[in-house]
């Protein structure tokens, strides 16, 4: 599981949310990213806050533009 914090202004949120899929995609892995919402300094951040399976697909009920704790467990199946 990769865990990226950041603060993306919400000039660049289209381009946060490709690369979190990218990310997901390329390292086979949950990408969990926590990002600052709100104003700071005057600038305007994008939040969307969210967990991203190795599918590159949203894991259901984790994009968040507030502050928020997301419990969220992984289950692996093992092929036999």
């Amino acid at each position: 599981m990769l865990h990226i914090v950041a603060e993306w202004p919400l000039a660049r949120e289209t381009h946060w949310n490709i690369l979190l899929r990218a990310r997901a995609i390329e390292n086979q892995m949950y990408v969990v990213a926590s990002n600052i919402a709100g104003t700071q300094l005057g600038v305007e951040f994008a939040g969307s806050s969210q967990i991203v399976d190795p599918w590159r697909v949203r894991v259901p009920n984790t994009i968040c533009n507030e502050i928020r704790i997301i419990y969220f467990s992984v289950l692996y199946l093992k092929a036999t």
